[in-house]
């Protein structure tokens, strides 16, 4: 007898046909949609501190938070201008679209003109996962490191922007920059570039034009 061939199903059909969902959703409400990747402890929440001030006042913001467990980092921002809905993921390491579309649905009155999505704090299985998002961002801190982009190359491949957190530290640190910087280069040379220190609101202000300037232009699609 002919041997019997099983034929798999592709097992993430079900997630790529939902983010496609999520994506046609937000491209009706204009909204523009960033997934903030990062390590734990690089300062995402930190940046969003930083950040939500200035574009709250300009924007509808929403954000929604991926943790394991607690609501720590959500109620930490919680006071800065935006919705903000916090996503547990029950010891999942990423955030997946159906989780996404629950929080979005959380969310009161029009939709957001910006909705900031800072995923599980891990570099290798957020990347991998469409969540209907305009853009990638990876952030990493020089308290990591100089190596993170090429030990984790398919975020820093996928990603719009990189920023690298914590700059106010290089020196102390040694904090190899130019190397850093090369890694981006060779992996994503089209990549946009953000040196800033989150925590000393030191150079965001470039990163928050970045973001306003890819908001306005969704606006007008």
């Amino acid at each position: 007898m002919p041997t019997e061939v099983k034929v798999l199903t592709d097992v993430l059909k079900a997630t790529k046909e939902e983010a496609a969902r999520l994506r046609a959703d937000f491209a009706r409400d204009r909204t523009y949609v960033i997934d903030l990747i990062g390590g734990p402890g690089c300062g995402k929440t930190t940046l969003l501190e930083a950040t939500l001030p200035a574009l709250a006042k300009q924007f509808r913001t929403a954000v929604l938070i991926g943790d394991v467990a607690t609501a720590l980092d959500a109620e930490r921002v919680a006071d800065l201008g935006a919705q903000t809905c916090q996503l547990c993921t029950e010891g999942a390491c990423h955030l997946s679209p159906s989780l996404v579309r629950v929080g979005v649905s959380e969310l009161a009155g029009p939709p957001p003109e910006l909705l900031i999505i800072e995923n599980v704090g891990n570099l290798v299985c957020p990347a991998s996962f469409d969540i209907g998002e305009d853009a990638k961002i990876a952030m990493s801190a020089v308290t990591e490191g100089p190596e993170k982009p090429i030990k984790y190359p398919t975020l820093f491949r996928k990603s719009a922007a990189v920023i690298l957190n914590k700059i106010d530290l290089v020196e102390p640190l040694e904090f190899d920059r130019e190397f850093y910087w090369s890694q981006i280069a060779r992996i994503n040379p089209q990549a946009d570039r953000f040196e800033l220190a989150a925590k000393k609101r030191k150079s965001i202000d470039p990163w928050i034009a970045w973001l306003t300037a890819r908001i306005r232009a969704k606006q007008k699609c």
